[in-house]
């Protein structure tokens, strides 16, 4: 698990969990590259290979990914990983989180002109992370097209990968 508010990005300096969700929140394509940056970079972590993003089939990886995918979240309760994830920094202050809301408008927020505010997404994040936990549920948010994206899979992407980073 990501123990810091530093999102690892391959070939790059790390990204900010607090940077990345105010672009999510506009619907900013900077937010999608952050989750793409990331996914290589944990792609290199748990294949031991850091030419594997450019290397290694994807079918292959996948397979991988399928077979070491936790069984289960690291907590049980979406407040429990809201906790979890504020402890480590990732997002800016407590928050209690609600029921699934579902937040109406999460996709094309850039064209929009929505902003979305951060406890909004990451609750409905938290709670649809928790219900497709997967890694075919990272593997959907992460092939998420950066243009129009729907901005609760982008954030439920980042959350995957940062609770299941390879220590």
């Amino acid at each position: 698990m990501l123990t810091s508010r530093a999102i690892p990005q391959y070939a790059d300096d790390p990204a900010d969990w607090h940077r990345f969700l105010e672009k999510v929140c506009k619907g900013s394509v900077k937010a999608q590259e952050m989750l793409s940056y990331a996914d290589m970079a944990y792609m290199a972590q748990v294949t031991g290979d850091p030419e594997a993003p450019e290397t290694l089939p994807l079918a292959e990886y996948k397979e991988m990914l399928r077979s070491r995918f936790p069984t289960s979240p690291p907590a049980e309760s979406a407040q429990a990983i809201f906790d979890l994830g504020h402890s480590c920094g990732w997002f800016p202050h407590r928050s209690a989180l609600t029921k699934w809301v579902r937040v109406p408008t999460t996709s094309n927020l850039w064209a929009s002109g929505i902003s979305l505010p951060w406890p909004s997404l990451v609750n409905d994040s938290i709670h649809q992370c928790l219900a497709n936990w997967s890694a075919d549920g990272l593997m959907e948010c992460v092939d998420e097209s950066p243009l129009d994206y729907d901005a609760v899979k982008v954030t439920r992407g980042m959350l995957y990968l940062s609770l299941t980073w390879p220590e």
